[in-house]
Protein backbone atom coordinates (compact mmCIF):
# COMPACT_ATOMS: atom_id res chain seq x y z
CA UNK A 1 0.00 0.00 0.00
CA UNK A 2 1.81 3.74 -1.33
CA UNK A 3 1.55 6.69 0.63
CA UNK A 4 -1.48 8.91 -0.22
CA UNK A 5 -1.87 7.11 -2.99
CA UNK A 6 -5.40 6.89 -4.89
CA UNK A 7 -5.91 3.41 -4.20
CA UNK A 8 -8.89 2.02 -3.44
CA UNK A 9 -12.55 2.91 -3.63
CA UNK A 10 -13.23 1.10 -0.35
CA UNK A 11 -10.87 0.20 2.58
CA UNK A 12 -12.45 -2.28 4.79
CA UNK A 13 -10.94 -2.77 8.37
CA UNK A 14 -10.85 -6.47 9.29
CA UNK A 15 -11.02 -9.67 7.47
CA UNK A 16 -13.00 -11.60 9.77
CA UNK A 17 -16.82 -12.93 8.25
CA UNK A 18 -17.90 -9.31 7.99
CA UNK A 19 -15.07 -8.11 6.07
CA UNK A 20 -15.13 -10.45 3.59
CA UNK A 21 -18.34 -10.75 3.20
CA UNK A 22 -18.26 -6.70 2.49
CA UNK A 23 -15.69 -7.12 0.48
CA UNK A 24 -17.21 -10.11 -1.22
CA UNK A 25 -20.19 -7.94 -2.21
CA UNK A 26 -18.56 -4.87 -3.34
CA UNK A 27 -16.28 -6.46 -5.61
CA UNK A 28 -19.19 -8.74 -6.82
CA UNK A 29 -20.63 -4.73 -7.56
CA UNK A 30 -17.57 -3.98 -9.51
CA UNK A 31 -16.21 -1.85 -6.70
CA UNK A 32 -12.27 -2.47 -6.05
CA UNK A 33 -11.67 -3.11 -2.45
CA UNK A 34 -9.09 -4.02 -0.44
CA UNK A 35 -8.89 -5.41 3.52
CA UNK A 36 -6.92 -4.62 5.94
CA UNK A 37 -6.68 -7.56 9.17
CA UNK A 38 -4.51 -7.39 12.35
CA UNK A 39 -3.88 -10.85 12.43
CA UNK A 40 -1.62 -12.86 10.22
CA UNK A 41 -3.54 -15.95 9.96
CA UNK A 42 -7.00 -16.85 10.79
CA UNK A 43 -8.73 -18.14 13.98
CA UNK A 44 -8.84 -21.61 14.24
CA UNK A 45 -11.22 -21.51 17.11
CA UNK A 46 -14.99 -20.62 16.37
CA UNK A 47 -17.52 -18.19 18.81
CA UNK A 48 -20.51 -18.35 16.12
CA UNK A 49 -21.99 -21.32 14.65
CA UNK A 50 -25.07 -21.13 12.98
CA UNK A 51 -26.09 -18.85 9.98
CA UNK A 52 -29.29 -17.85 10.26
CA UNK A 53 -31.93 -17.76 7.02
CA UNK A 54 -31.59 -13.97 5.83
CA UNK A 55 -27.68 -14.31 5.83
CA UNK A 56 -28.32 -17.18 3.89
CA UNK A 57 -30.73 -14.97 1.70
CA UNK A 58 -27.74 -12.37 1.25
CA UNK A 59 -25.35 -14.67 0.93
CA UNK A 60 -26.57 -16.11 -2.39
CA UNK A 61 -26.05 -13.05 -4.29
CA UNK A 62 -22.33 -13.70 -3.96
CA UNK A 63 -21.05 -16.50 -6.96
CA UNK A 64 -17.81 -17.94 -7.85
CA UNK A 65 -17.00 -17.93 -11.39
CA UNK A 66 -18.55 -21.35 -12.41
CA UNK A 67 -21.69 -19.98 -11.12
CA UNK A 68 -22.41 -21.79 -7.76
CA UNK A 69 -24.11 -19.66 -5.13
CA UNK A 70 -21.68 -18.90 -1.65
CA UNK A 71 -24.81 -20.04 0.27
CA UNK A 72 -24.95 -23.74 -1.85
CA UNK A 73 -21.00 -24.16 -0.93
CA UNK A 74 -21.46 -23.17 2.94
CA UNK A 75 -24.67 -25.76 3.30
CA UNK A 76 -22.51 -28.47 1.86
CA UNK A 77 -19.92 -27.69 5.14
CA UNK A 78 -22.81 -27.81 7.67
CA UNK A 79 -26.06 -29.08 8.55
CA UNK A 80 -29.56 -27.84 8.85
CA UNK A 81 -32.42 -27.58 11.76
CA UNK A 82 -35.54 -26.49 11.59
CA UNK A 83 -35.78 -25.79 15.37
CA UNK A 84 -33.22 -24.16 17.35
CA UNK A 85 -32.64 -22.11 20.48
CA UNK A 86 -32.47 -18.54 19.77
CA UNK A 87 -31.13 -16.21 23.17
CA UNK A 88 -32.02 -17.78 26.40
CA UNK A 89 -36.07 -18.62 25.20
CA UNK A 90 -36.65 -21.57 26.65
CA UNK A 91 -38.32 -22.65 24.28
CA UNK A 92 -36.99 -23.81 20.94
CA UNK A 93 -37.85 -21.51 17.60
CA UNK A 94 -39.45 -23.28 14.68
CA UNK A 95 -38.35 -22.11 11.63
CA UNK A 96 -39.97 -23.97 8.99
CA UNK A 97 -42.90 -21.98 8.28
CA UNK A 98 -41.27 -18.94 7.42
CA UNK A 99 -41.50 -17.43 3.84
CA UNK A 100 -37.92 -18.21 2.99
CA UNK A 101 -35.71 -20.42 0.27
CA UNK A 102 -34.02 -21.53 3.71
CA UNK A 103 -36.48 -22.05 7.00
CA UNK A 104 -33.73 -23.59 9.19
CA UNK A 105 -30.71 -22.07 10.73
CA UNK A 106 -27.43 -23.59 8.91
CA UNK A 107 -25.07 -25.09 12.34
CA UNK A 108 -21.20 -24.28 10.61
CA UNK A 109 -18.64 -23.22 12.57
CA UNK A 110 -16.75 -20.17 12.34
CA UNK A 111 -13.72 -21.16 11.33
CA UNK A 112 -15.25 -22.90 8.69
CA UNK A 113 -17.34 -19.90 7.47
CA UNK A 114 -13.69 -18.09 7.93
CA UNK A 115 -12.01 -20.47 5.31
CA UNK A 116 -14.63 -20.67 2.63
CA UNK A 117 -14.81 -16.80 2.44
CA UNK A 118 -10.74 -16.54 2.55
CA UNK A 119 -10.73 -18.93 -0.54
CA UNK A 120 -13.45 -17.02 -2.65
CA UNK A 121 -11.39 -13.90 -1.49
CA UNK A 122 -8.21 -15.16 -2.52
CA UNK A 123 -9.74 -16.74 -6.10
CA UNK A 124 -10.90 -12.86 -6.81
CA UNK A 125 -8.20 -11.67 -6.49
CA UNK A 126 -8.77 -9.16 -3.46
CA UNK A 127 -6.07 -8.24 -1.67
CA UNK A 128 -5.83 -8.83 1.99
CA UNK A 129 -3.10 -7.27 4.10
CA UNK A 130 -2.54 -9.13 6.97
CA UNK A 131 -0.65 -8.11 9.72
CA UNK A 132 -1.74 -4.90 9.71
CA UNK A 133 -4.26 -2.28 11.56
CA UNK A 134 -6.19 0.91 10.67
CA UNK A 135 -4.92 2.97 13.58
CA UNK A 136 -6.51 6.38 12.06
CA UNK A 137 -8.24 7.91 9.49
CA UNK A 138 -9.17 11.79 8.75
CA UNK A 139 -12.53 12.08 6.43
CA UNK A 140 -13.05 14.84 3.80
CA UNK A 141 -14.80 15.49 0.64
CA UNK A 142 -12.69 13.95 -1.73
CA UNK A 143 -12.90 10.89 0.68
CA UNK A 144 -10.78 9.42 3.55
CA UNK A 145 -7.46 9.13 3.99
CA UNK A 146 -7.01 5.96 6.29
CA UNK A 147 -3.75 5.47 8.43
CA UNK A 148 -2.60 1.77 8.31
CA UNK A 149 0.54 2.45 10.52
CA UNK A 150 3.54 4.33 8.98
CA UNK A 151 1.07 4.41 5.55
CA UNK A 152 -1.30 6.36 4.45
CA UNK A 153 -4.17 5.26 2.04
CA UNK A 154 -6.56 7.81 0.00
CA UNK A 155 -9.27 5.59 -0.73
CA UNK A 156 -13.08 6.55 -1.21
CA UNK A 157 -14.82 4.98 1.31
CA UNK A 158 -13.70 3.04 4.97
CA UNK A 159 -15.64 0.52 6.54
CA UNK A 160 -15.13 -0.65 10.14
CA UNK A 161 -15.40 -4.21 10.17
CA UNK A 162 -13.10 -4.64 12.89
CA UNK A 163 -15.18 -6.22 15.86
CA UNK A 164 -16.71 -5.38 19.05
CA UNK A 165 -14.01 -2.04 20.08
CA UNK A 166 -14.10 -1.17 16.55
CA UNK A 167 -11.15 1.61 16.44
CA UNK A 168 -13.43 3.38 13.19
CA UNK A 169 -16.78 3.38 14.78
CA UNK A 170 -14.75 4.90 17.87
CA UNK A 171 -13.09 7.43 15.72
CA UNK A 172 -16.35 7.99 13.52
CA UNK A 173 -18.22 8.67 16.72
CA UNK A 174 -20.49 6.03 16.22
CA UNK A 175 -22.07 4.88 19.25
CA UNK A 176 -22.81 1.10 20.71
CA UNK A 177 -25.09 1.29 23.15
CA UNK A 178 -26.19 -1.76 25.19
CA UNK A 179 -27.63 -3.10 28.40
CA UNK A 180 -24.64 -4.10 31.27
CA UNK A 181 -24.71 -8.01 31.92
CA UNK A 182 -26.39 -9.09 34.92
CA UNK A 183 -24.99 -12.91 34.47
CA UNK A 184 -21.62 -14.66 33.65
CA UNK A 185 -21.43 -17.35 31.47
CA UNK A 186 -19.42 -19.90 30.23
CA UNK A 187 -18.36 -21.77 26.86
CA UNK A 188 -16.24 -24.94 25.84
CA UNK A 189 -16.10 -26.55 22.25
CA UNK A 190 -15.12 -29.88 23.94
CA UNK A 191 -15.03 -33.92 23.69
CA UNK A 192 -17.54 -35.86 25.86
CA UNK A 193 -17.27 -39.44 26.99
CA UNK A 194 -21.21 -39.95 27.03
CA UNK A 195 -22.61 -37.43 24.83
CA UNK A 196 -26.36 -36.77 24.52
CA UNK A 197 -28.16 -38.67 21.60
CA UNK A 198 -28.98 -35.28 19.68
CA UNK A 199 -28.81 -31.19 21.13
CA UNK A 200 -29.74 -30.59 24.18
CA UNK A 201 -31.35 -27.61 26.31
CA UNK A 202 -31.75 -27.37 29.94
CA UNK A 203 -32.57 -23.98 31.08
CA UNK A 204 -33.63 -22.31 34.28
CA UNK A 205 -33.08 -18.82 34.54
CA UNK A 206 -33.77 -19.07 38.85
CA UNK A 207 -30.70 -21.98 38.70
CA UNK A 208 -28.98 -21.51 35.59
CA UNK A 209 -28.75 -23.29 32.40
CA UNK A 210 -26.77 -25.11 30.05
CA UNK A 211 -26.97 -26.42 26.32
CA UNK A 212 -24.94 -29.46 24.59
CA UNK A 213 -24.76 -29.14 20.78
CA UNK A 214 -23.20 -31.48 18.55
CA UNK A 215 -20.60 -30.03 16.13
CA UNK A 216 -18.08 -31.80 14.02
CA UNK A 217 -15.90 -34.55 14.27
CA UNK A 218 -16.99 -35.71 17.36
CA UNK A 219 -16.86 -32.24 19.15
CA UNK A 220 -19.77 -30.38 21.63
CA UNK A 221 -20.37 -26.85 22.02
CA UNK A 222 -21.02 -26.68 25.78
CA UNK A 223 -22.27 -23.41 27.02
CA UNK A 224 -24.66 -22.15 29.75
CA UNK A 225 -24.69 -20.30 32.88
CA UNK A 226 -23.69 -21.34 36.34
CA UNK A 227 -26.46 -21.26 39.61
CA UNK A 228 -24.12 -18.13 41.15
CA UNK A 229 -23.63 -16.75 38.47
CA UNK A 230 -26.90 -15.50 37.79
CA UNK A 231 -29.06 -12.45 39.32
CA UNK A 232 -25.33 -10.50 39.49
CA UNK A 233 -24.39 -6.66 39.68
CA UNK A 234 -22.95 -5.13 36.50
CA UNK A 235 -19.95 -4.85 38.98
CA UNK A 236 -19.93 -8.64 40.04
CA UNK A 237 -20.15 -9.68 36.76
CA UNK A 238 -16.95 -7.87 35.50
CA UNK A 239 -15.08 -8.97 38.83
CA UNK A 240 -16.02 -12.50 38.52
CA UNK A 241 -14.89 -12.32 34.70
CA UNK A 242 -11.51 -10.88 35.85
CA UNK A 243 -11.38 -13.78 37.93
CA UNK A 244 -9.55 -17.04 36.75
CA UNK A 245 -11.94 -19.94 36.03
CA UNK A 246 -11.79 -22.57 38.86
CA UNK A 247 -12.25 -25.59 36.17
CA UNK A 248 -9.20 -27.92 34.57
CA UNK A 249 -9.49 -28.19 31.06
CA UNK A 250 -8.16 -31.60 29.92
CA UNK A 251 -6.71 -32.64 26.95
CA UNK A 252 -8.46 -35.74 25.43
CA UNK A 253 -6.00 -38.71 26.04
Amino acid sequence: MSTDAVHPDVVVAGAGPVGMVTALLLDSAGITVELVERLTEGDPHSRATVLHPRTLEALTTIRYDDGRRLTDVLLAHGRTLPRTHFAALPQLLDYSGLDTPHPYILQITQATTERVLAALVEARGIRVHRGREVTGFEQDAEGVRVHIGETVVRAGHLVGADGAWSLVRERAGISFPGVAGTVKGYLGDVELDDPPPGPTHLWDHRTGWVTVLPLFDGIHRMFGVLPEDTGLTPEEVAARRSTPSPWRICAPS
